[in-house]
């Protein structure tokens, strides 16, 4: 076991302190693998996408009872401990590269499905562009036709003869034409 000296010695303490301020710095020390984003893989169709993570599921499947069986006969050997850490680091590597694979296809169905949401709102935005455009047409169209309607009344009016002269009604013709008048009311002599 190390004790403090050791640990702290300043050449130690120089590393601890270099690594510190890589890992700050967001830089990978030499050696280390840096963690990155997963590539995203140009898949083909959705179904390939599928199958991929569908043989990343299998592959991890795999790996834990491969890892189990190495457990299994790390439990047989002298050096347990190192040989159940090199079977945890080699499942561990797996299911990282097994998880890269699935979150990239995951990601690739996410962005095709975005896409196709997208080209199918444009399509519909396009459709009811040309709707509205076709529905003021109409509009228009109609507003015309009433317009031309009332000027052709217009003219019928101006190119209609005038209405007969209204001839004065008279007390004399209203009781004429009005029988019961007639009889209530006596007609007036004529002068």
């Amino acid at each position: 076991m190390r004790t403090a000296r050791q640990i702290l010695s300043p050449p130690r303490f120089l590393q601890m302190v270099a690594l510190a301020a890589l890992l700050l710095a967001g830089i990978a020390p030499p050696g280390h693998a840096q963690a990155d984003k997963p590539a995203l893989v140009a898949y083909q169709s959705a179904d390939e996408a599928i199958r991929a993570i569908d043989k990343a599921a299998a592959d991890a499947v795999r790996a834990e009872e491969d890892y189990r069986a190495e457990k299994r006969a790390c439990y047989r050997k002298f050096l347990t401990t190192a040989c159940l850490d090199a079977a945890t680091s080699r499942r561990r590597a797996t299911l990282s590269a097994l998880r890269s694979i699935e979150v990239g296809a995951k990601s690739w169905l996410r962005k095709d499905r975005a896409d196709r949401r997208d080209q199918a709102l444009a399509q519909r935005r396009m459709e009811d562009e040309r709707d509205t455009r076709e529905r003021e047409g109409e509009v228009k169209a109609r507003e015309a036709a009433i317009e031309r309607k009332r000027l052709a009344s217009e003219e019928r009016q101006r190119q209609a003869p005038p209405p007969a002269a209204a001839v004065p009604d008279t007390e004399a013709q209203r009781l004429k034409s009005e029988p019961r008048l007639r009889e209530r009311t006596p007609l007036p002599a004529p002068q």
